[in-house]
């Protein structure tokens, strides 16, 4: 029997125009997205996603959701660049 690693698909950066600390991260989140082929990046602001941010508990920002190819997904609420390119194996 293989097993096989799950493989992320998707990060959501969610973000608010008034985050310090987003736009602190900005350029290494855009140097994570450009090294990472077949994994869609997407920025969502947390004002205007209400919903969003109930699902996933937030109540403050940045934070990453990241959505695998086994359709699971988990929050990671610290904004923090370097778990997230660990997640991703860069």
């Amino acid at each position: 029997m293989s097993s096989q690693k799950k493989k992320v698909i998707e990060v959501i950066e969610v973000t608010t125009p008034t985050c310090g600390q987003c736009k602190m991260i900005a350029p290494r989140v855009k140097a994570l997205m450009n090294s990472c082929i077949g994994v869609k990046f997407t920025e969502v602001d947390g004002t205007k996603n209400p919903e969003l941010c109930k699902k996933y508990g937030i109540s403050k920002v940045p934070v990453f959701i990241v959505k695998y190819d086994d359709g699971t997904d988990c929050a990671m609420k610290d904004g923090n660049v370097l778990r997230l390119k660990k997640v991703l194996e860069l």
